[in-house]
């Protein structure tokens, strides 16, 4: 195990004290709201508010030790009913070299040595009934779009409307990335602890090397490992 979050430190101040970096710590909140599968007494719930540049991302960012050219990440989260949905979940990736803090260069596509993005969240039909998950991710066979105006913006690869964060309900959701020299091969299901993977080749790796827990509006997150 690389690393695990239980979110039973106690207090706001012990869970940030693990991270690299963090944003809005007013916006974050140990509630004893859990999943029925988890065994621990709290999860953490992110508020964050789009309209003001002070508090609009909430999030923790933590740099794994570097070499990790695979992993599997599991997380159980829980979505508000009818908010519109913004990268809102458990990003993971690598860059080149290892960063101490996120930097996600939005709309840039990666060179394939440099960095290289992973994240399951809600992508459509945000803010109606139960958002459909997908992939957001970033690597440097990524496609642009024809109305992009040339941005590289995170790419879907599931598309299966049957894969929702249901509403004010549980979910657990766990990610498979390997990153190697095969052509890339999306596969998922979601059956269970919903379950997707990625093989994804950049022509020189860059390591899993970073996880990114964000959140725009409001959502609980309980334990997690990768």
């Amino acid at each position: 195990m690389v690393w695990a979050e239980n979110f039973e430190e106690g207090s706001v101040a012990a869970v940030t004290s693990r991270y690299q970096d963090y944003k809005n710590a007013g916006g974050m909140a140990l509630v004893t709201d859990k999943s029925s599968a988890s065994c621990g007494a709290a999860s953490m719930k992110f508020t964050a508010d789009g309209g003001n540049a002070a508090t609009q991302a909430t999030d923790l960012y933590k740099r794994l030790d570097t070499g990790q050219d695979e992993l599997y990440v599991r997380w159980y989260a829980k979505y508000q009913a009818g908010v519109p949905w913004h990268h809102t979940g458990v990003w993971f990736g690598g860059y080149n070299p290892p960063s101490d803090w996120p930097s996600p260069q939005a709309g840039i596509r990666p060179l394939g040595n440099d960095r290289v993005s992973f994240s399951i969240e809600p992508v459509w039909g945000s803010g109606g009934p139960n958002p459909v998950f997908d992939f957001y991710n970033y690597w440097m066979k990524m496609h642009t779009c024809s109305g992009c105006g040339g941005s590289y913006w995170g790419n879907a690869l599931i598309s299966r409307t049957a894969f929702t964060a249901a509403d004010n309900t549980w979910a657990c959701v766990e990610v498979h990335a390997r990153l190697n020299s095969a052509s890339p091969i999306p596969r998922g299901t979601g059956t269970g602890c919903r379950t997707t993977s990625a093989r994804l080749a950049p022509t020189a790796r860059s390591a899993i090397t970073r996880l990114l827990h964000q959140v725009r509006q409001t959502s609980s997150f309980g334990p997690r490992q990768t």
